[in-house]
Formats: C-alpha cells, structure tokens, sequence
C-alpha cells in the first residue's frame, strides 16, 4: 500500500487511480487516518459546516476523492462528511497497468520477442506484483523489478512469461508468501472467499475459452469476491472502451473508477480461465502444487 500524507501527492494518486474527470470514486481498501483532530465538514469546504472531529489515529475508508485530491468523503457517526486531506494520511491500493509501459523493454535475455514491451507482454509480471504489494505488503515487488526478474530468472520466453519461475524466484528473494496451482473451480472461489487472491490464466476466445478478458493467452490479478457471485479482478491490460468491445464483457462486467478493476460474475470468469495460480500470505510450504 501507499500511503500519501498531503494534498499534492493525494492528488496525483487520484489521477492515478482514475480515468474520470468527475470526482474519484474508490472501489476498495481507500482509508484515511487522522493524523492531528481533523474537521469533517459538510461539504468539501473550508466554510462548509463542522459536523464532528477525526481524532488522531481514528481510520476511515474513502467513499471518494475530490478530483483536486484537497478532501477526501467519508461517512462518520452516519453522517456523510468531507475531510481536508492535509490533516490524513491517505492509504490506496497500490495497482498498476502493464499500458503504462508502453515503451519500456520486455525481452527474454536474447532480446525476444523482438521489439516486445512490457505494454504488449508484461500481464503476468504485472499481475503477480500487484497481489505482493497489496496482498502480502512486499512494496520492493514492483513492475519494473518484477520485469528484470522474470528476465534474469528465464521466467520470461520468446513467447509469454512463466508464472511458475517468476513466483519462485520472487518468493526465493522476498519470502513472505506462497502460491499453489490449481485447475479447480471450487478452490479457487474457496480461497478468495477466505480473503486471498489469485493470479489467473486465460487462453482466450483463439485459445478456446471466452473473449471475457482477451483473444489469445492473458494473465489477470483476482483481487477479492465482491458478493456471492462476482469478483473483483484487476485486468493489467487497460485500453478505453475494452469493456464495451463484445457482448460477453458487457453482459457480465461492471467497471469501476479505479482504472483496470472491474466486477465480474464469477462464473463468467472461470469459463475464461483454465488455471490458477492462488496466492497465501506466509512462509508455509508449498501444498498441491503442479509445476507448468
């Protein structure tokens, strides 16, 4: 997680976090914590009227952001209320999107594919960071480092990246976690209802499965179970308007404002995904787990 203690960096994370010119809804995990007795007014208004004080120490989760990132809404004693950030510090998830690397090189150690960037093939070092950083609390498991690791490692081929080398060799230099792989549906859903997170394997509609997420082969982060039915997943490969380019992701996925996580039925997503990567916080050893 990061956390951002003033109004310039609150802004920043906003713009961030969103595509939206509107203020920024925050889809999960947003909090504020004051750090001095902090105002809670009714509007995002230094005039606006004092409706109860933050206490120093007292956490509450972000329903949105002002789009100048200055207050932050939240709702406190049942009352909606506005905080002026200067006075919190601020806690977002820390995700990010492999389409921010658009000209950042993502070769194997011969340089192939020629040309490839981690914006054209990154979606599985990208996803596997952002389950460390926001699951397991490894910040040092960023993009770019987890990029030169599946480069260094050999996890990353002429081809694709292999999720089996990269978490190993992420877990042999952090520790911290560990990952089984599985095919099943059933422990999939388990494990995310018990609050873990998956990295996730679609082939694709060429690759015989669904055009949910992509056409050929594609990895995703399943960040958490929004109800009984959906999940929420966080898509690294975000383009404006994917959402809305064929009927099976408009049938079945709602977006959100922060940018590359959506809502999906569940069941949609296991129709895409042929396997699975599970993610557990800790240093257990490693339980059921096929090598690919």
């Amino acid at each position: 997680m990061k956390i951002i203690r003033n109004a310039v960096c609150a802004a920043l994370a906003a713009a961030l976090l969103t595509v939206s010119l509107s203020p920024v809804s925050l889809a999960m995990d947003a909090t504020a914590t004051a750090i001095r007795p902090a105002d809670v007014r009714a509007c995002a208004k230094s005039s606006g009227t004092l409706l109860t004080r933050m206490q120093p120490g007292e956490t509450r989760s972000i329903l949105r952001m002002s789009k100048d990132g200055n207050w932050c809404k939240i709702k406190i004693n049942g009352e909606i209320g506005y905080v002026y950030t200067e006075d919190l510090s601020l806690d977002f998830p820390d995700y990010e999107i492999q389409t921010y690397y658009r000209h950042t090189q993502y070769t194997d150690k011969k340089g192939l594919p020629e040309g490839a960037t981690i914006s054209s093939g990154g979606c599985c070092p990208v996803s596997v960071g952002n389950i460390l950083r926001n699951y397991c609390g490894i910040e040092k498991a960023t993009t770019l480092t987890l990029c030169r690791m599946a480069t260094d490692c050999g996890a990353r081929y002429n081809g694709g990246t292999h999720p089996r080398k990269l978490l190993q060799a992420a877990q042999e230099e952090w520790g911290g976690f560990t990952y089984q792989f599985t095919r099943s549906k059933r422990k999939l859903k388990e494990h995310i209802a018990a609050g873990g997170m998956a990295l996730a394997h679609t082939p694709g509609l060429y690759g015989g499965t669904t055009d949910l997420f992509a056409d050929s082969g594609h990895y995703v982060a399943i960040i958490g179970q929004q109800d009984f039915s959906h999940l929420t997943v966080m898509d690294p490969f975000y383009l404006k308007g994917k959402w809305q380019e064929n009927e099976t992701r408009k049938k079945y996925v709602t977006t959100t404002d922060t940018v590359g996580m959506v809502i999906i039925n569940t069941k949609a997503v296991t129709e895409a995904c042929d396997y699975y990567y599970l993610i557990s916080c800790g240093d257990q050893p490693l339980i059921d787990f096929q090598s690919r």
